[in-house]
């Protein structure tokens, strides 16, 4: 299996994209996955197609992410891709609002516990508590249907598109490995 991780860090390379790039590209080597890290930056230039599964990763709480240009120069593909997609903190923020979401302020740091509204491949009722760094949220985008909330929503999906706000490479990683076998 292909998997791309889209690095959400406006700094490429940098100390903040090992953080929360390295957990995400353990879990794949467990999993025996073949992966590939793109920045948003390159996405035009990476076949999306060759790719199974695409992870847009989170960044830190003071980048600021893509721009509103960049959201459309980089990400309108996300509305027709047909690739699984999982997004992040930030690459959650991006694919929500890409499918006609606002952002909100709403900080929420550290352990958080959460309610599961509805049950799927990934989110089991069985998810209680959760690890989360971000200072804004999203509405739920027409269409979507939220699985997990706290404050705000906290997992969205749309057919096999995922939007998780809070960090599952930190402390729920079997979040990922359920996205693996979808």
């Amino acid at each position: 299996m292909k998997v791309l991780i889209i690095d959400m860090n406006a700094k490429e390379n940098s100390l903040f994209s090992k953080e929360f790039i390295s957990p995400i590209t353990d879990i794949l080597d467990e999993e025996v996955c073949v992966w590939q890290i793109s920045s948003y930056k390159e996405l035009p230039s990476v076949n999306l197609a060759k790719f199974e599964k695409i992870i847009l990763s989170g960044n830190q709480v003071m980048d600021k992410g893509p721009s509103e240009e960049e959201r459309k120069k980089y990400f309108s593909w996300l509305l027709t891709a047909k690739n699984d997609i999982l997004g992040i903190c930030a690459g959650a923020q991006v694919l929500a609002q890409v499918h006609g979401a606002d952002l909100y302020e709403q900080a929420e740091f550290g352990l958080l516990h959460i309610q599961v509204l509805e049950e799927d491949k990934l989110i089991k009722k069985e998810l209680k508590e959760i690890y989360s760094v971000h200072s804004k949220a999203f509405t739920i985008p027409k269409g979507w249907t939220c699985l997990a909330k706290t404050s705000c929503p906290q997992v969205v999906r749309k057919e096999n598109h995922y939007a998780i706000l809070f960090h599952p490479e930190v402390r729920n990683k079997e979040l990922i490995r359920s996205f693996l076998k979808l």
